[in-house]
């Protein structure tokens, strides 16, 4: 299995509100998640008026198949008139359920489940309706 995410920055130089860049973003993340199948979201310049970053993220079969998801993305945007791509980083890689590089939640076994026991879950001896466990 392979994963693929990447950065895109944009500029939306028609905007003069953050009204009119939410209009014109929002449609562009409805639009790249229902043609592409990708997760999008918003993760920078939210209070500017004409920029915008995007996190985006694939999973495919193949190296090649998330590398050409991510630059369809790509293209698709270049397309749009009101838009200019600033900036487009990416990140392409093999996940093959070893463990993680940082020890962290989805380590082989238990796929990142949280278990009663796990120390991230919560604290131990603690009820939060009020008792002692």
């Amino acid at each position: 299995m392979y994963y693929g995410i990447a950065r895109l920055e944009l500029l939306v130089s028609h905007s003069r509100s953050l009204k009119e860049k939410r209009a014109v973003t929002n449609r562009l993340r409805d639009r790249l998640q229902r043609r592409f199948r990708i997760a999008v979201t918003e993760v920078d310049y939210l209070d500017l008026w004409q920029r915008g970053a995007f996190g985006l993220a694939v999973v495919a079969f193949s190296l090649e198949a998330a590398r050409n998801a991510l630059q369809a993305v790509r293209r698709e945007v270049e397309s749009d008139p009101r838009l200019v791509v600033t900036r487009f980083e990416v990140i392409v890689d093999r996940f093959d359920g070893g463990e993680p590089l940082d020890g962290g939640i989805g380590a082989a076994g238990n796929a990142g489940v949280a278990e009663p026991d796990d120390e991230w879950f919560g604290p131990q001896g603690h009820d939060p309706a009020g008792g002692d466990a």
